[in-house]
């Protein structure tokens, strides 16, 4: 670890691992400077969910989600999904878990929609009923 990014981890945090999720990400997250910006998203996700990347079945369950089959059998930081749709990019989340039964996308958007003085406006994208039922928590968050 590079003296500088002495700053960029909580202790006792594997940070050989977490490099290696974003160097497999097209981010670009620690040679583009972003990681080490105090508002990235990106370093908010690691040093939460770090820790779990050799333990997830230590992972506490989260809000809204005791219902789930816990404990989480996997974390992954900047992972791939494949979405089903073709010719599009498949997105990167911040964090996926997984239980032996569920799957929990996170992505973290820390500052980004606080950035400016005007309200963030997501893309329409976002609002289309493509995902059937299942996301009317995701469907009924709002800006503010």
């Amino acid at each position: 670890m590079q003296p500088e990014e002495e700053n960029w981890f909580l202790p006792g945090l594997p940070v050989a691992l977490i490099r290696a999720c974003y160097d497999a990400a097209p981010g670009n997250e620690f040679a583009s400077g972003k990681f080490a910006n105090p508002e990235s998203s990106a370093a908010l996700v690691a040093n939460a969910f770090g820790y779990f990347l050799n333990c997830p079945e230590l992972l506490p369950p989260l809000p809204a989600t005791e219902t789930f089959r816990w404990p989480a059998s996997s974390v992954k930081l900047e992972a791939r999904l494949r979405f089903p749709w073709s010719g599009r990019r498949h997105p990167y989340l911040d964090v996926v878990l997984e239980t032996d039964k569920d799957f929990i996308g996170i992505e973290s958007k820390r500052f980004e929609p606080f950035r400016s003085a005007h309200k963030a406006d997501l893309s329409e994208a976002y609002w289309r009923p493509v995902w059937g039922a299942k996301m009317g928590r995701f469907e009924a968050c709002e800006m503010r």
